[in-house]
């Protein structure tokens, strides 16, 4: 056997090789624009369902272990409903959207109007009940930070 009938094989599994890592790298990428789209598409449509006033179809986007600063689903539910009875529009404004694994924190600015004014809050540090979100048997949840108390009320304990 020559180095000459060795090269092409040798040079057709380096290729192959790389080729391989291109597409598991193309993979992630993948994943992970594709989980970031998918939020996005669900922050989309709480902004329809808000704006119908369809409290269930938005509450079908929460996990049913969903719990953020000691509030549990049931809770959120009149959050979004005393929500609902306040302002008119919601929008998520400047979405960046942190992965890791099959969680995800989103931070946005929230803006809520009404009819004679416009509230901006900057989550997940002002409320944070939309932020939080999981992946759990094949779609992305709002989960909430899992926290049964609020970073506020831990600092007036000390």
């Amino acid at each position: 056997m020559t180095m000459r009938s060795i090269l092409p094989g040798f040079c057709r599994c380096v290729i192959t090789l790389i080729g391989c890592l291109l597409l598991l790298s193309c993979d992630t990428h993948d994943k992970e624009y594709y989980d970031k789209v998918r939020i996005k598409d669900i922050l989309a449509l709480i902004e329809t369902e808000f704006s119908n006033r369809d409290i269930d179809a938005l509450m079908n986007h929460y996990h049913l272990e969903f719990l953020n600063n000691g509030t549990v689903r049931w809770e959120e539910r009149e959050i979004w409903q005393d929500r609902m009875a306040s302002y008119l529009l919601i929008d998520f404004q400047n979405i960046d959207i942190q992965l890791d694994g099959d969680r995800a924190t989103v931070s946005f600015q929230l803006k809520l109007m009404a009819a004679g004014h416009t509230d901006y809050y900057n989550e997940p540090a002002e409320h944070g009940d939309i932020s939080y979100f999981i992946y759990d048997n094949g779609n992305w949840r709002i989960y909430g930070n899992q926290h049964n108390y609020s970073a506020d009320q831990v600092n007036s304990d000390n």
